[in-house]
């Protein structure tokens, strides 16, 4: 439990924060809270771009030893890395 509030902790110093209303659909009670929007430069959007696109190509390399199933894994990562990169890369 201590680990989640720590990591909840480091989690809520980034970013901005936005308070929001949320009106309820079931009841005609209105909630408050508060949200952290993140935003990346362009040199961190690329680092992440390349960690996940990385992720994906590991993936492929590590479907390569899983029998029958390769057929599918591998090329479907080897696509997916480039096309989540450049996604993320958007963000």
């Amino acid at each position: 439990m201590e680990i989640q509030s720590l990591k909840h902790q480091q989690m809520m110093k980034k970013g901005v924060g936005v308070r929001v209303r949320i009106a309820q659909s079931r009841s005609d009670q209105i909630v408050e809270g508060l949200i952290r929007v993140q935003s990346w430069n362009k040199k961190e959007r690329l680092i992440r771009a390349f960690k996940f696109g990385g992720l994906c190509w590991v993936a492929a390399g590590l479907s390569v030893f899983i029998p029958l199933l390769h057929f599918i894994l591998v090329p479907g990562f080897f696509i997916a890395g480039p096309i989540l990169a450049y996604f993320i890369l958007g963000q």
